[in-house]
């Protein structure tokens, strides 16, 4: 084999290594970044399920999950610890697979919310993951490996386009819709009337609570009216427009003032109204 064609053979087997490192560095970096922006959110996600641990355990596994997929997502990105890195995203798959799988009736209404509310990742995740074992072992299995100019071009291409993707994800941040100022620091619920999670919400606020909550409401006069006096605990205004998304959701600030959104808005009210405390 001459020279110019053993070049080009190397060429094409060291893309499909850059393609596998980047593809599964991405999905790891994605989905531990939009948990590190709120992992109280990813916490209570993770408490709808039983779980042989404390309420407190729960934060811990959540911090653990989080912390795991950003050190899979350096690995990869940076071709640090080949071989070990292969086996631990195929064990960390099998095992998200696996509770997929366990809790399919739960998931069946919410879904995944592995890369946030409105990600179409969120879509087919036992068939994404599954396909995410394939892409990350055909370059082991081939025996492909990088050499270290190889490995510091894809380090390079990883965090532009990383800062890319966080410049993205502020302007997607900034569609969030304003606080009232009468709201001041109590927790904000989006509610449309048309949403599948109406018939939910209406029961957690009906319930007598010491604790208000600011409800924005998406709903006919006559419906605002019933629920105002039915919402007796908490303070309901109506929307000013419809309400962006199909799903209700929750905005708050966190313990260092940062205002938050939680799209596991029945989670949080149970537990901010004391329902499992």
């Amino acid at each position: 084999m001459d020279i110019p064609m053993l070049d080009r053979l190397n060429g094409s087997v060291a893309l499909i290594a850059y393609a596998a490192n980047l593809l599964a560095g991405a999905t790891f970096m994605m989905s531990a970044a939009t948990k590190w922006n709120n992992p109280e959110n990813f916490a209570l996600f993770l408490s709808r399920f039983s779980w042989p641990i404390a309420n407190g355990g729960i934060r811990l596994l959540a911090y653990g999950v989080i912390f795991a997929e950003s050190l899979l997502a350096a690995s990869f990105a940076l071709n640090l610890a080949n071989g070990y890195r292969q086996g631990a995203a195929v064990f960390a798959l099998a095992a998200f697979t696996f509770f997929l799988i366990r809790n399919r009736k739960e998931l069946a209404d919410t879904g995944c919310a592995c890369f946030g509310e409105r990600s179409r990742l969120n879509r087919f995740p036992i068939a994404r993951n599954l396909a995410l074992i394939v892409i990350i072992m055909v370059p082991f299995a081939l025996g492909i490996t990088l050499t270290p100019h190889q490995s510091a071009i894809q380090g390079t291409i990883f965090v532009v386009a990383a800062m890319i993707g966080y410049g993205l994800g502020k302007l997607v941040k900034q569609h969030d819709p304003a606080i009232p100022p009468d709201a001041g620091e109590l927790p904000l619920l989006f509610l449309s009337y048309r949403s599948s999670g109406f018939k939910e919400a209406d029961e957690l606020l009906s319930a007598p609570s010491s604790r208000e909550v600011f409800v924005m409401l998406d709903a006919p006069p006559w419906i605002l009216e019933t629920k105002r006096n039915r919402w007796s605990s908490h303070r309901l205004i109506a929307a000013d427009g419809p309400i962006p998304d199909d799903a209700p959701f929750v905005m708050h600030r966190n313990r260092r003032g940062r205002l938050k959104r939680f799209g596991e808005w029945a989670a949080f009210l149970r537990q901010y109204i004391g329902e499992e405390m």
